[in-house]
């Protein structure tokens, strides 16, 4: 997916299957240890690949699209020496919904011709 314009490399973004509740990325035991994941703009596009895989059945959800959100960090940024992600083990504020990219099964599905 090619990323817009609403992704700024200075600012971090997380991606997900929907709404979050309370406006807090709430931390938990992730891939690379316990905390709140986001990447910054110039990596949107792994926040865009999260949110169409969160969304998509296999994962407990079913959705035509995931949800991208601007975040900001409650109580600081540490980084991952895996990949381009950064966490907070606080939790990650959400400043507003950023884009909207299609569930895993569509974007599969278009690549198959069914759409």
């Amino acid at each position: 997916m090619a990323l817009g314009p609403q992704f700024d490399p200075d600012k971090l973004y997380h991606g997900t299957a929907g709404e979050i509740e309370g406006g807090v990325v709430r931390p938990n035991r992730g891939r690379y240890g316990f905390g709140a994941y986001a990447v910054y703009g110039d990596e949107g596009h792994r926040a865009q690949t999260y949110a169409s895989m969160a969304s998509a059945p296999f994962e407990g959800q079913h959705r035509l699209f995931g949800t991208v959100y601007e975040v900001t960090p409650r109580s600081g940024v540490e980084f991952s020496e895996h990949d381009s992600y950064v966490s907070d083990p606080e939790g990650l504020n959400v400043v507003k919904a950023v884009d909207f990219p299609p569930s895993w099964e569509i974007r599969h599905s278009q690549k198959m011709g069914e759409y």
